[in-house]
């Protein structure tokens, strides 16, 4: 007689590897997460070890999920091992190319900036107060958020130099402000609730990464409008002799500042100047084919 109980187990076991791995999956995963916590706590390296060992195994049974290869990639950011931590990370966004977590490894990569999230050393003892120090995170985050709006980027063509020189200072000095916060909250969170924090903290790094993202905008706008600068004057200088002009290797440049200005944010006010100097520019060389084609 056929033993339907056993042959339904048999079908429920074949049906359901893939669940299994799974859940094997997310069960180191966790242990890795309850590790990291650990490591918050104590900051022994053997504990973020066994944190990046859990994550390896998580990745035996499921290799389909991207946040612990991403996860991964911060570790080894974080200690300083970056051929590991690119390894990873590309990984991980191959399977969520559009993952915020991926996007600010990719720019601290980019930026060849370490993370300033994760402690690699235990904490000196205990010489300070408490009280005062959460007086003083008070005082910092005031005096932080006060400086938000002295690097407002003003769209002026004739300035972008001034501008990104500007930023280029200031962006150090806000990265230092942001480990600076992270190690003070970091003492505070052994004593107090940080949670009254947070909102002013991610203000803060978000402004950080606006500016960051601002310098790279205003680097690039910069090449374009001295591209097109450079057409313009080339035009100029040629204007009684245009049979002198390449003109078709001029539009070939026409078009690779097009490209720069694709990859441009088109919602900035930025690009709508440089887009209407490069409708000038196009124009300025239409004119300059027809006179010599006539």
């Amino acid at each position: 007689m056929i033993d339907f109980k056993s042959l339904a187990a048999v079908k429920t076991q074949l049906k359901n590897p893939t669940e299994q791995r799974q859940q094997e999956s997310r069960k180191h995963y966790q242990f890795a997460l309850d590790f990291l916590e650990k490591y918050r706590q104590n900051l022994e390296q053997e504990t973020l070890k066994k944190a990046i060992q859990e994550l390896v195994t998580t990745l035996k049974y499921d290799k389909n999920q991207a946040e612990p290869y991403l996860l991964l990639s911060y570790l080894y950011f974080a200690l300083e091992q970056p051929q590991l931590a690119v390894k990873y990370l590309k990984k991980g966004q191959e399977l969520s190319p559009h993952s915020t977590f991926a996007q600010d490894l990719q720019f601290f990569l980019d930026k060849g900036k370490p993370l300033p999230y994760l402690p690699k050393k235990k904490p000196e003892p205990l010489t300070y107060d408490p009280e005062v120090l959460y007086s003083q995170m008070e005082w910092l985050l005031q005096q932080i958020k006060s400086q938000m709006t002295e690097y407002a980027i003003v769209a002026d063509l004739e300035k972008l130099e001034t501008q990104l020189a500007k930023l280029e200072t200031a962006i150090p000095s806000w990265l230092s402000a942001c480990h600076l916060i992270q190690q003070k909250l970091e003492q505070l969170d052994r004593h107090f609730d940080i949670n009254p924090f947070f909102e002013d903290t991610q203000a803060i790094e978000a402004y950080y990464i606006q500016l960051s993202q601002s310098e790279i905008q205003l680097r690039s706008g910069l090449k374009i409008h001295q591209q097109i600068g450079n057409i313009f004057n080339e035009i100029s200088t040629n204007k009684a002799h245009l049979e002198d002009l390449d003109l078709e290797h001029l539009l070939d440049r026409c078009d690779l500042i097009a490209d720069q200005l694709d990859d441009l944010d088109s919602h900035n006010e930025l690009y709508r100047l440089l887009e209407a100097k490069y409708h000038q520019m196009i124009q300025c060389v239409e004119e300059s084919q027809d006179l010599l084609n006539a």
